[in-house]
């Protein structure tokens, strides 16, 4: 439940967040309030909307590299199983090492 919660505010954090670099030098080191979960950085910058930023590019490059991985295995699976023999052995031993 956590972490769908948390792939939803990762997903809507670009159009609902409009600019978490904005800097407030009365803010700087603020602790947690009601505007602000974490608090504020050495900037004055909110520290909540710059995680829930970050989780929006985790979020991606995770999803862009299990892609690639997926395609990348499948197609050499396919490939070395259909030619079998040598190719075959060969082929487990090489994912074998990268496992």
């Amino acid at each position: 439940m956590v972490v769908i919660a948390w792939l939803l505010l990762a997903v809507m954090a670009p159009f609902v967040i409009v600019d978490a670099n904005t800097i407030d030098l009365e803010r700087i080191f603020s602790g947690p309030s009601a505007n602000s979960f974490f608090g504020y950085d050495d900037l004055g910058r909110q520290i909540g909307l710059r995680v829930i930023l970050g989780a929006t590019v985790s979020c991606t490059v995770s999803f862009i590299v299990v892609a690639v991985s997926v395609t990348v295995g499948t197609t050499f699976g396919i490939f070395i199983a259909w030619n079998g023999g040598m190719i075959d052995l060969i082929g487990v031993r090489v994912m074998d090492v990268f496992l």
